[in-house]
């Protein structure tokens, strides 16, 4: 358990609340926020509160983590020219943990106080640790994630759209790196690292529900069915025409033929769910299929859903198992109205509840769209991408509450940010087969490295070979690549509920290690470099430490770990309330949780059995 102390006025203080409870979740670790310290608090991080009355907790054994806020990442009115002056140029030169093998982070904010020009500091202080961010982390996270600067910024396409060029994140070439993702990262080491010196145990809610290495979440916007409309057979038999008429006959020759090769409904070039249905099958995994509700203008996708070939093929999705989300009109994305109609015609169509949608075009505002998305009763969104380039618009690649700046507050609604679509690589990018797939490739390596989420849209009319020739093979060799991999590939909806569940295990109870179990004949080497070997601790009798944790909801699995732990072989685990199984890793015990109840109440016991001298 990790006590926050937020020091700061509202709506300040909402924000930072916002940002290191993100933080917080997203690297497992569990949190509580007080206003004082009770006496049981093993692990206390300060955001803005004064830390000078904490220096005899510190002393004892207990760990202190101290962050500055920098006001100005969470309200640009606090130093109007820094903000803009980051939001419209290169960031300052990128920093570096020099105690961990990190590559160069790109972290905003104030300059470290006192010229220090290492993101962490570790100090001994008596039997326990100070650490100092001399970064913002939390203010990082905060101005990527609530989208602050296209909330301050007028540009935009001719779409509506906040485009990527003008993102700080598109400026400093930094849109391939989840930024949010790696800044997490460094807090999950800087919190096990004090736990390794103080020999504290802390426990780590694993990112996806048995473990994986990463997660993956594969989608299909409906737009276009048929290829052949009335009005596409006559526009192509025109063209075809033309050339005949010109010095490419033989290219119209073969259009022609083409085109009437393919006219019967079931040889559609774009009527390909079948496909996408088999080679997903055969990968044992399931994708989101989003479907529009009714066409009103041209620029909405060329159907109704109730149209009757459209409506059989999303009720045979949904009964096989395929998500069926909303993809919302191209007007949709700020009018509530519309929202909520084409939500209800989807549903009735379907016989189905739609959780999930994406906007049409990707148009999207982060505080208009969000909030008549939540407003309809959406539990996600998948909206949050750009078009034009491929990457990490908020900075992660993980499901996140936006946050709502009218009520200050995260929404209850997750966004499941997209990282790349087929029309960004093949039309925006203008990528090349091999292109396409070294990008593909890439992101695939960022998701591995960081255990985050590889969202990849594909349209089934980008199937067809004259859109794009190679995307075919592309999306049958990735889920070729997937299913040979440990990875975690469900519908958006699935996920979302996934990360809903894994926020709502929360710990009841965490007394900490007693720090008279420490042995006397160890002391001199545990001052010198803050150590403690787990296997030279003496233990008259039985010793453990106690964890008991809630869940407000029922979770199928969920992995926890134990950490850090240098010889996990020496400490049993006995746990109550539900299955487990217990597996060792390097410098953890992994407890793998099956059938957690609704608020039942789960007690972990961890024993230390013998110091391995003594046997």
């Amino acid at each position: 358990m990790i006590d926050v102390l937020v020091q700061s006025s509202a709506p300040l203080r909402s924000r930072m609340e916002y940002a290191a409870a993100t933080g917080l979740s997203m690297a497992g670790f569990d949190y509580r926020f007080v206003s004082e310290l009770h006496g049981d608090e093993r692990i206390v991080l300060c955001y803005g509160a004064k830390t000078g009355a904490l220096d005899a907790f510190c002393r004892d054994g207990g760990i202190l983590i101290e962050m500055r806020p920098c006001a100005w990442l969470y309200d640009p009115e606090a130093d109007p020219a820094k903000f803009h002056g980051i939001a419209n140029s290169m960031p300052p030169p990128p920093s570096h943990f020099p105690i961990f093998p990190l590559s160069p982070l790109p972290f905003l904010g104030d300059a470290p106080r006192n010229g220090e020009d290492n993101i962490i500091t570790l100090h001994r202080l008596g039997r326990g640790v100070r650490c100092i961010s001399n970064a913002d982390i939390f203010g990082n996270l905060f101005f990527h994630l609530s989208r602050l600067e296209e909330r301050h910024s007028p540009k935009r396409d001719e779409l509506g759209r906040f485009r990527s060029k003008d993102s700080m994140l598109g400026k400093s070439g930094l849109l391939h790196r989840p930024v949010v993702d790696e800044i997490v990262g460094v807090l999950i080491r800087a919190v096990i690292e004090c736990c390794r010196r103080t020999g504290t145990v802390v426990l780590r809610k694993a990112l996806w529900p048995e473990g994986q290495r990463f997660a993956a979440f594969l989608s299909h916007d409906v737009d276009h069915p048929f290829k052949w409309t009335p009005k596409r057979i006559l526009y192509e038999t025109w063209r075809s025409a033309r050339l005949l008429l010109s010095a490419k006959p033989v290219e119209g020759v073969r259009k022609l033929r083409r085109m009437f090769r393919s006219l019967p409904k079931n040889r559609d070039p774009y009527w390909t769910f079948g496909e996408l249905m088999a080679w997903e099958e055969q990968a044992c995994v399931r994708s989101s299929f989003y479907f529009s509700a009714k066409r009103r203008i041209k620029t909405d996708p060329s159907y109704n859903i109730y149209d009757r070939e459209v409506r059989r093929i999303a009720r045979t999705l949904a009964v096989c198992g395929w998500e069926i989300g909303l993809h919302g009109s191209y007007d949709s994305y700020n009018d509530p109205h519309m929202l909520e109609a084409d939500k209800r015609a989807l549903e009735r169509a379907v016989s189905r509840t739609a959780g999930g949608i994406r906007q049409h075009f990707l148009r999207f505002d982060y505080e208009v769209t969000l909030g008549n998305q939540e407003i309809a009763g959406f539990e996600y969104d998948a909206s949050l991408g750009y078009a034009d380039h491929e990457g990490f618009r908020a900075g992660t690649s993980f499901p996140f509450h936006p946050y709502d700046f009218q009520q200050e507050r995260g929404r209850h609604l997750i966004e499941i940010p997209l990282a790349m679509m087929d029309g960004t690589l093949a039309q925006h990018r203008g990528y090349d087969e091999e292109e396409a797939t070294e990008c593909v490739q890439r992101f695939l390596t960022v998701a591995r490295k960081h255990r985050g989420v590889f969202s990849f849209l594909v349209h089934q009319s980008f199937l067809d070979e004259d859109e794009c020739p190679y995307m075919r093979r592309l999306y049958r060799n990735l889920l070729a690549q997937i299913a040979e991999e440990d990875v975690y590939c469900v519908p958006g909806r699935e996920l979302a509920r996934w990360w809903r569940d894994r926020e709502s295990l929360r710990i009841a109870d965490y007394p900490p290690i007693e720090h008279q179990t420490l042995p006397q004949n160890n002391t001199e080497q545990h001052r010198k470099d803050g150590s403690l070997p787990w296997s030279s601790v003496k233990f008259r009798g039985r010793k453990s430490v106690n964890f008991i944790f809630q869940s407000e909801r029922s979770i199928p699995h969920i992995v926890l770990f134990l950490e850090p732990i240098a010889q996990p072989e020496d400490w049993e685990v006995s746990l109550d309330g539900c299955a487990y199984q217990r597996r060792n890793e390097e410098g953890a015990i992994r407890l793998e949780l099956s059938s957690v109840e609704r608020n039942s109440t789960i007690r972990l016991d961890l024993f230390y059995r013998r110091d391995r001298q003594d046997r």
